[in-house]
């Protein structure tokens, strides 16, 4: 079974989306499970990983509420203040829900020492031993950061989102390459193939353009720790579902085929232990 390990949902409101500005008009409304049902059987997709877009705790009890209700959901990475004392009393609470695979901040809006925090790491570690995984959302510039969080951390499941996030309307920045393979040398950390068509330029990117970023990271990774992700609804201000698929499919087929089914669907099997799949 393939699986897209990595969408939201929402139903909009200007206030808890206000990263939504006039640029991405078209995701000012509902994105609901009943509708990216139909685009994933469209596309041959399984399953999904439903990720946190508010931070909230009330986004964590909702996502698991829709993983209840469809079964495309496979697994929900949700948000929790890792810095909270009652950090332990919370996941000991969620304990029963199986589809809960881990937890994301939106470290690319947080200053680069906020991962550094005392009070952060603490939190991360907490996660390791209750067994949940950690996404990390940051843009290029912070992986030097990233480094320093990664070498305080335990070997616990950890994967690095949509590539973190390089400029995608340029070559690949000497930083981007050499922090990417830095980071890999972490041989538990993962790094999810998605949000690339929207670092490129929506209106002219072409396959050519992305194919060196992709490139790097599975090389840098291995063709056992990179994971396909859409980041659907927001990759459709650049693209098409089918696009984004399809972008990566044609890459794996010229460059990694034995690698496709790894990509689409074992390694996330793997890194969230997916048991439905």
């Amino acid at each position: 079974m393939d699986i897209d390990t990595h969408n939201h949902f929402w139903k909009y409101n200007p206030s808890e989306y206000d990263w939504i500005d006039g640029s991405m008009s078209l995701l000012k409304r509902n994105y609901l499970p009943e509708e990216f049902s139909n685009v994933l059987t469209n596309a041959k997709i399984g399953g999904c990983i439903a990720v946190q877009a508010r931070q909230s705790y009330a986004e964590t009890d909702w996502l698991l509420k829709l993983s209840d209700e469809f079964n495309i959901i496979k697994g929900v990475v949700g948000w929790v203040d890792v810095c909270s004392v009652n950090l332990h009393e919370f996941l000991e609470q969620k304990h029963q829900h199986h589809k809960l695979k881990g937890f994301r901040h939106v470290l690319q809006g947080e200053e680069d020492d906020f991962m550094l925090h005392p009070d952060f790491i603490r939190g991360i570690k907490i996660l390791s031993e209750h067994d949940y995984c950690y996404e990390i959302l940051v843009y290029e510039n912070q992986l030097k950061s990233v480094r320093k969080l990664l070498d305080k951390l335990p070997e616990m499941r950890l994967v690095i989102d949509h590539i973190a996030k390089p400029n995608i309307k340029a070559k690949p920045h000497r930083d981007w390459i050499q922090n990417i393979k830095a980071v890999s040398l972490h041989k538990h950390v993962y790094c999810k193939l998605s949000g690339m068509v929207t670092e490129a330029d929506w209106a002219n990117w072409t396959p050519e353009i992305i194919f060196p970023f992709i490139e790097h990271t599975i090389t840098c990774f291995g063709e056992n720790r990179v994971m396909y992700g859409s980041d659907w609804p927001v990759c459709l201000v650049a693209a098409k579902y089918n696009e984004v698929k399809n972008l990566l499919e044609q890459y794996l087929a010229i460059h990694f085929k034995s690698s496709r089914d790894k990509i689409f669907g074992s390694n996330a099997k793997e890194f969230y232990r997916l048991i439905d799949c």
